[in-house]
């Protein structure tokens, strides 16, 4: 078996722990005003030039932006590509257990 291997001096990639990223993000979402309703299932949006609604099995919301999160196979993807089939997945994934005080590197994504 090849194994494809490469050292830097400096990160090529960074990944994070996903619990703790999308707590981060929502957490700041929240602080910016953001309304973050759990427990409802999208099952629609529509979108216009300056907005978008967003139907769920309990309500419809309007928003000025639409963040696909749910993946690959999503709603949101579906809706984008259509029926076209996705001819591949890559994923690379590296755990790394660290705090932002702790970071040795220049990541801004941490900064407040």
């Amino acid at each position: 078996m090849t194994v494809f291997q490469k050292s830097t001096e400096v990160p090529i990639i960074h990944t994070v722990d996903r619990g703790e990223f999308d707590h981060f993000l929502a957490d700041k979402a929240v602080k910016n005003g953001c309304c973050i309703k759990l427990g409802e299932e999208v099952i629609d949006f529509e979108s216009s030039n300056n907005s978008v609604t967003v139907k769920t099995e309990k309500h419809k919301y309007n928003a000025k932006i639409l963040i696909g999160a749910d993946g690959i196979r999503g709603l949101v993807h579906r809706r984008i590509i259509g029926k076209a089939p996705i001819l591949k997945i890559l994923g690379y994934e590296l755990e790394k257990k660290c705090r932002p005080e702790e970071d040795q590197g220049n990541n801004e994504a941490y900064r407040s």
